[in-house]
């Protein structure tokens, strides 16, 4: 679960996990925690992303406005449920890690989030040139 793929480039939270120096213990408790995460959200993902595949056709789509928005209210609730998990994974996370692990966790994830927003700063882009 936190080989290469999971915990890489694609994986913010496994990369954070990489730098809080765990110890054995507290890595085999997270990877277990990841897992169970993994195998119960998977069929909201799936059907989170069957949802996000109908609507990426809406300018072409046939279908009715009113059902266009019902599968769009349907993903976002799936992402609301995502969303939940996810955070009550951190919270778990959090239980097993150390004070000064969790202070090491908040200073990376601010700096991950200070680059997002650094990325989304300059607004829309501009459609004259492409």
């Amino acid at each position: 679960m936190m080989g290469k793929d999971h915990m890489g480039k694609r994986d913010p939270m496994g990369m954070m996990i990489k730098s809080l120096d765990l110890s054995a213990d507290q890595l085999a408790k997270i990877k277990e925690l990841r897992k169970t995460h993994w195998e119960k959200m998977k069929a909201k993902r799936e059907e989170m992303k069957s949802c996000a595949n109908g609507m990426m056709s809406v300018m072409s789509a046939t279908a009715t406005e009113d059902n266009l928005r019902g599968d769009y209210n349907k993903f976002k609730a799936l992402r609301d449920e995502l969303d939940k998990e996810r955070f009550e994974m951190m919270l778990s996370i959090r239980k097993i890690l150390t004070e000064e692990q969790r202070k090491k966790a908040s200073d990376l994830m601010q700096k991950h989030k200070d680059r997002m927003g650094a990325r989304m700063k300059d607004g829309p882009p501009d459609f004259d040139h492409p």
